[in-house]
């Protein structure tokens, strides 16, 4: 939340009506007004401070305020006075100073192979095969043991996600005998030390609040946050912080995320314009269309997704 303090000197006893709205907003917004009916004293200065929350979203847009130098309209009235009682008016202009932020992309390159998913399930084995990580793309450690349905590969049970697994690795199986070879896709960990450790992203939004997120990206994937200061993390030396703009963190669009698969809920995550970050489950060939920082979407690799620009935020 954004808070406004206005100090003034009343000159008269009872409340006073103190309205607010920004500058240079197209169309021009109404007044929001706040009564302060705390106890006044002609001639002692006193001070009001206004927290500036959703009710206040038509006259004062938030995520202007956070994001960006702003100036803002103001005037004192007293109560008893008609609110459209011009002379009676004392009016004000000033101006927001925000903190500046910077945008940091925060990736992964390498993690341990979470789950193997089976594309085909093939025929024709006699035994089990076996599962092999090549190319292993620089990745070591795994270790998976074939789950058998008659002739054909039903599951993968891992004991060992290993580490350090990229997005050239592959997976595949012993050739079948006698029909069709089995066929599958990797699905990696979050960035971490090992698979199921929790990792901490932490950074300070420019609206001085401190953040933190359990969510650190896939490998071969990444997403923005905007901070004050270098983001940091925890239990994960794989996740790569870089800077890569300057007070570019507001500029927001609206998007459409569509899942195109049959079977599967689709699990994304992005940032919104206040800096928050939002995780939504898209059921199997549906949308979801969000308003939400440009390049911040995480999603789970390999699922069938169509991502729309839908242009600027409403």
């Amino acid at each position: 939340m954004a808070t406004i303090s206005i100090t003034y000197i009343p000159q008269y006893e009872g409340c006073h009506r103190i309205a607010v709205k920004g500058e240079g907003i197209a169309p021009v917004p109404p007044f929001c007004v706040y009564i302060d009916s705390s106890p006044s004293v002609i001639g002692e200065e006193k001070t009001t401070t206004i927290t500036i929350d959703e009710t206040y979203s038509e006259c004062l847009p938030f995520p202007l305020i956070a994001c960006a130098n702003y100036t803002i309209d103001a005037y004192i009235q007293p109560c008893c006075a008609a609110e459209d009682d011009l002379a009676s008016r004392v009016t004000l202009k000033f101006g927001t100073t925000t903190n500046k932020c910077d945008d940091y992309n925060i990736s992964c390159t390498k993690s341990g192979i979470a789950n193997i998913v089976i594309t085909n399930p093939g025929s024709g084995y006699t035994s089990t095969p076996s599962v092999i990580i090549s190319p292993a793309g620089g990745g070591s450690g795994f270790v998976g043991t074939v789950v058998m349905d008659g002739d054909t590969v039903e599951s993968v049970t891992i004991s060992n996600n290993g580490l350090n697994y990229t997005t050239t690795s592959a997976v595949r199986f012993d050739l079948s005998p006698t029909g069709d070879d089995a066929t599958g896709y990797i699905e990696y960990c979050p960035c971490g030390t090992n698979c199921g450790a929790t990792s901490v992203l932490s950074y300070n939004s420019c609206v001085n609040q401190l953040l933190e997120t359990t969510s650190t990206p896939f490998t071969g994937s990444s997403y923005k946050v905007c901070s004050q200061s270098t983001p940091t993390v925890t239990n994960s030396p794989e996740t790569i912080i870089q800077k890569i703009a300057s007070e570019a963190c507001c500029d927001c669009k609206n998007y459409r995320v569509s899942n195109g698969e049959k079977d599967r809920t689709l699990t994304i995550e992005y940032i919104d314009c206040s800096n928050v970050r939002n995780n939504v489950g898209i059921l199997p060939e549906d949308a979801f269309v969000g308003c939400m920082v440009p390049d911040s979407l995480q999603i789970v690799q390999d699922y069938l997704v169509v991502v729309t620009p839908l242009g600027d935020c409403p």
